[in-house]
């Protein structure tokens, strides 16, 4: 029986650790937020990740979503390095919960100005060169933090809000 045991885990963790390196090296990277056309001259971006779903810390300040109902949807992006340029700078953020099977989540594209979160017509488009990859887009002339925060509703059977949601293949 030991000998059984000793062959059987090291078969186990080789199997295991060849999944892993196989289904890493077939995985496609999407950034989080992206300027599909791309940034102003001099501007850049760059992502910021959250404590948690519902605050996050920036230079000593907690900052909580929009409202109360609402959630912080993942990663934020600091634009910057740009004047006010001559046309809008298009930003997405990479958004998987649209793919949910029950409900609708509803995200929002937020900056933060003064201390106040300042809502941007939001979007959902698909992005060429991503697929099928499902992204929340604005329009911003203006550098600054943004977030996208959303709320989940449903209407029946509802009794578990995802939180994971499962991606097509």
């Amino acid at each position: 029986m030991y000998r059984y045991k000793s062959f059987v885990l090291p078969a186990l963790l080789v199997l295991v650790l060849s999944l892993g390196v196989t289904m890493q090296a077939d995985a496609i990277f999407i950034p989080t937020w992206i300027a599909p056309d791309g940034l102003p001259t001099g501007a850049s971006g760059v992502e910021f990740y959250l404590q948690d779903s519902e605050t996050f810390i920036f230079n000593g300040t907690t900052y909580s979503p929009p409202q109360e109902w609402m959630l912080f949807a993942g990663a934020g992006f600091n634009l910057s390095g740009f004047e006010t340029p001559d046309s809008p700078v298009k930003i997405c953020f990479f958004y998987p919960k649209a793919w949910a099977s029950v409900g609708e989540w509803h995200p929002r594209i937020y900056r933060l100005d003064n201390g106040q979160w300042i809502g941007y017509p939001t979007s959902e488009e698909t992005i060429s060169g991503y697929g099928v990859t499902p992204f929340v887009c604005t329009s911003t002339t203006l550098p600054g933090m943004y977030i996208v925060s959303d709320y989940y509703f449903c209407e029946s059977n509802c009794e578990v809000i995802p939180t994971e949601v499962e991606v097509p293949q």
